[in-house]
């Protein structure tokens, strides 16, 4: 029940504002999802998670949002509609990490932005933090890269660029290395996009 409220809700608000939504997708477009993946991306606004679904619409994808403090209403009723997993960045956020590893381990989909926080800027990246690395190792799960530009401006394309998936789990190399490459694929798909 829970699911068809949120699909009629997803239609209600996408269907009027569907020109505000067109993106071209590049790199690895014909990628079919699967379960146990986590999609990383770049997060330069609030709807970014309405791209990356209407991507891969066929497919159930739970996000990660920050937790939101009652007064944001919009917010709550955004999360809300993707079934999102809250974490708390103030502190290690055990029960995130249950949620997540349960979801991942019943073959769900995950996108997780790894900056954090929306980067206003619309350009360049801030700090990716390592948790959906520590998430892909305990759940044996292959990390999907992609980054998103939106313009969110009537009947003008976004982009989003599909990477190549990487396979964490058979990989020794430390966290900051493999960090570091996934961060470097980002930008490598910006600038091919410029």
């Amino acid at each position: 029940m829970k699911r068809i409220v949120r699909m009629l809700l997803m239609t209600l608000f996408l269907v009027p504002l569907f020109p505000f939504f067109l993106f071209r997708s590049h790199g690895n477009i014909k990628y079919r999802l699967s379960g146990r993946t986590i999609i990383i991306c770049n997060h330069y606004s609030n709807f970014d998670p309405f791209f990356i679904q209407m991507k891969f619409f066929r497919t159930r994808i739970r996000f990660v949002a920050l937790k939101i403090p009652k007064h944001k209403i919009h917010l709550r009723v955004i999360t809300w509609l993707f079934d999102c997993i809250y974490v708390d960045p103030d502190k290690v956020d055990l029960a995130f990490y249950k949620s997540a590893i349960k979801s991942l381990n019943q073959n769900q989909v995950m996108c997780i932005f790894p900056e954090g926080v929306v980067n206003p800027r619309k350009y360049g990246f801030f700090d990716f933090k390592q948790s959906y690395l520590r998430l892909a190792k305990k759940t044996n799960s292959t990390v999907l890269p992609m980054y998103l530009y939106p313009v969110l401006k009537p009947f003008k394309r976004s982009k989003l660029y599909i990477g190549q998936v990487i396979d964490i789990a058979n990989d020794d190399r430390d966290y900051e290395v493999i960090n570091y490459e996934v961060l470097s694929r980002l930008m490598d798909y910006q600038a091919s996009l410029e």
